[in-house]
């Protein structure tokens, strides 16, 4: 819009100037009008687009960081139980141990010798060969202790251990302790297994007590 133009229209200079002035450079044109609105309503459906974009990206955000520590939650049960089960299973390889140890240095009672044990077992460790580390020797430590031998038989006693007595002169079952096998043993060994298998020792003489050298 020019001060020309209105002069054309049939304005005086001076309705002219006062309308150009009332409008300071600011009129537009109508199609100008709609492109700027045009224009406007765009940048407005930009924006729009754009924030609920930014607001779904902050909700996968979140769901993203609730998976994540889902995950996270349920890596460290599972590792919380693999370390459960591997002491578990540990902890029963060094039982069976123990008590493969405790049979083979003939304890009289497991559970009173193991008992003895508690400290070291827990604090066993198994070798690479699935042994456990120090058992051996402390197992001997007791059964060699003056205070703790008694709960371990003697040679003489692991010896003749389970041996059932057959009837006097009969040919016995294998390992049994038969009146001739008595009379092989030597002094030492035929008064143990009196001492240590009295009801044994007296079947073998038909329930008398002497027993000869």
């Amino acid at each position: 819009m020019t001060k020309e133009t209105l002069l054309e229209w049939g304005l005086a200079e001076e309705q002219a100037d006062r309308v150009m002035e009332g409008l300071n450079g600011s009129f537009v044109t109508k199609s100008r009008f709609n492109e700027i609105n045009a224009e406007l309503k765009q940048a407005r459906e930009a924006v729009a687009e754009k924030d609920t974009r930014l607001e779904e990206l902050e909700r996968a955000a979140g769901e993203a960081e609730a998976l994540k520590n889902q995950i996270a939650g349920l890596q460290a049960a599972n590792d919380a139980k693999e370390q459960e089960h591997a002491a578990e299973l540990k902890a029963a390889r060094i039982n069976n141990a123990v008590e493969v140890a405790l049979l083979s240095a003939g304890a009289k009672n497991n559970m009173a010798v193991k008992a003895l044990l508690n400290d070291f077992i827990a604090k066993a460790e198994l070798a690479e060969d699935g042994t456990v580390k120090g058992l051996e020797e402390e197992v001997k430590g007791l059964a060699e202790a003056g205070d703790t031998a008694f709960l371990f038989h003697s040679a003489a006693e692991k010896r003749f251990q389970g041996a059932r007595a057959a009837e006097k002169g009969g040919p016995g079952r294998e390992g049994e302790m038969t009146l001739a096998r008595f009379h092989q043993l030597s002094p030492g060994e035929r008064y143990d297994f009196s001492v240590n298998h009295p009801e044994e020792y007296k079947q073998l003489y038909g329930g008398k007590e002497s027993w000869q050298m």
